[in-house]
């Protein structure tokens, strides 16, 4: 799956390998944001993209293994993230039940997302 998320909305790709080894999209996600959401920090966006991403996706990422890339260093470190406030808290937790590793992208190379 691949997240950006900036001020105005929220994006997710979520792609599936062939037999071939070539990349099939199973879903897209777009999402304006909300005049309260426009004020988060963009790391909470970024978390926020990838709970929508997962919400879309969760009977098959319940099964499977994910690999998520992201432009943001917070969501990268998630593990050792510690929850400003109590939406952040209820995001990590919704994502422990996941198996899921999450890889940074540099912002340039995101097309994928960007492309949204």
């Amino acid at each position: 799956m691949y997240t950006d998320a900036e001020k105005t909305g929220l994006e997710s790709v979520c792609l599936q390998f062939d037999d071939q080894n070539k990349p099939q999209v199973c879903s897209y996600m777009s999402l304006a944001t909300f005049d309260a959401q426009q004020k988060w920090h963009s790391y909470q966006l970024e978390l926020y993209a990838i709970g929508i991403g997962f919400r879309q996706n969760e009977t098959l990422f319940l099964q499977s293994e994910i690999e998520i890339f992201t432009d943001t260093a917070v969501c990268v470190a998630l593990e050792k993230y510690k929850p400003m406030n109590a939406r952040e808290t209820r995001l990590i937790e919704y994502f422990s039940q996941f198996n899921f590793k999450v890889r940074y992208i540099p912002a340039r190379m995101n097309r994928v997302a960007d492309a949204l």
